[in-house]
C-alpha cells in the first residue's frame, strides 16, 4: 500500500547513504553501525542474511549486503498476500 510503499523508499534512500563505492552494497559493519546512527533498526543476523541471498561475501574481508535482495527480502519491502492485482 501506499504507506508501505513510503517506507520501502526510505529505507532504500538509508541504505544507498551508505553504499560502498556505487557497488549497490553497503560493507557489513556499515550496515549496522548504520542502525546505531540512523532511524532504521538493522538487526538481521548474518546466518539470516546468508540464508536469503542478501550476504555477499565474494570478498571474504569485506562481507556485504546486496541493498536490492535486502529491501526485497522477508523482513522488509517484499509483502505477501493472498489478494493479488491483475
Amino acid at each position: 500500500g501506499r504507506w508501505q510503499d513510503s517506507e520501502c523508499i526510505a529505507l532504500k534512500q538509508d541504505l544507498m547513504q551508505h553504499e560502498h563505492r556505487g557497488t549497490g552494497r553497503v560493507l557489513l559493519k556499515d550496515f549496522y553501525g548504520a542502525a546505531i546512527n540512523g532511524s532504521f533498526q538493522y538487526t538481521e543476523s548474518k546466518e539470516y542474511l546468508r540464508q536469503h541471498g542478501i550476504l555477499d561475501e565474494s570478498n571474504p574481508s569485506q562481507p556485504s549486503v546486496i541493498i536490492s535482495n535486502y529491501i526485497n527480502g522477508p523482513s522488509n519491502c517484499l509483502a505477501s498476500s493472498k489478494f493479488y492485482s491483475v
